[in-house]
C-alpha cells in the first residue's frame, strides 16, 4: 500500500502543478490515504469574510485507484466532453447514486499529465472549479473596475467563480476568456 501511497502522491503533486496558482490562495489540495485500494484527492479551503458557512470541511476533487487490473482515476461532476475532445478514455458513473463521476484509465491520464496541453490545463483546472460549490451572487463591488480591467479582480478567486456578472462579461467577449 505504502508504493500505492507515493504513487498517488505523485499524482497529485502534478495537479498541484498545474491549477491555477490564484485558486490556490485560499485552497490546498492534498491526498487523503484511505485503507481500501482507492485514494482520494481533497481540497481544504481557509476561511475568509466571502466564503464563511458557504464551505464546510473538506471537498473531495478526486479519487485514485492505481493499483489493480483497471488503475484510474475518477473526477467528480458531469465533465466528460473536455476528456472526450482530448480522446482521453473514460466512463460515465454515478458514485453512491448522487453525483455524477467520470472514471478516466490512469495510463491515459498520466500521458497527459506527464505533458500537460493547454487544453488539459483548461480542463483540470474546470474540473477542480466544478467541485467548488459556492451560491451565485450578482457582483461584487469592484464590477465597474473588473469591467475596465477586463479580468476579475476579486481578492478570492474561488469565491469569485459564484459571480454571475464575471459569466456575463465572459460570454460577451468583454472579459478574459479562461
Amino acid at each position: 500500500m505504502e508504493k500505492t501511497r507515493e504513487y498517488d502522491q505523485i499524482i497529485v503533486d502534478k495537479i498541484v502543478k498545474i491549477i491555477k496558482p490564484e485558486y490556490l490562495n485560499e485552497a490546498k489540495i492534498e491526498l487523503a490515504v484511505h485503507k481500501n485500494a482507492t485514494n482520494s484527492i481533497k481540497v481544504s479551503f481557509e476561511v475568509n469574510p466571502w466564503r464563511y458557512g458557504f464551505i464546510k470541511g473538506d471537498s473531495y476533487f478526486a479519487s485514485i485507484n492505481s493499483s489493480g487490473d483497471n488503475p484510474s482515476i475518477t473526477f467528480y461532476g458531469a465533465i466528460s466532453q473536455g476528456f472526450s475532445e482530448l480522446g482521453m478514455n473514460y466512463t460515465n458513473e454515478k458514485k453512491f447514486t448522487v453525483r455524477d463521476c467520470i472514471n478516466v484509465d490512469l495510463h491515459n491520464f498520466m500521458s497527459h499529465l506527464n505533458n500537460p496541453s493547454a487544453e488539459f490545463i483548461k480542463l483540470i483546472n474546470n474540473v477542480f472549479i466544478s467541485n467548488i460549490f459556492f451560491n451565485e451572487f450578482g457582483c461584487c463591488s469592484k464590477y465597474a473596475d473588473c469591467e475596465k480591467a477586463g479580468k476579475c479582480l476579486h481578492v478570492d478567486q474561488l469565491y469569485a467563480t459564484g459571480c454571475q456578472y464575471k459569466k456575463v462579461l465572459k460570454r460577451t467577449g468583454k472579459f478574459e476568456n479562461s
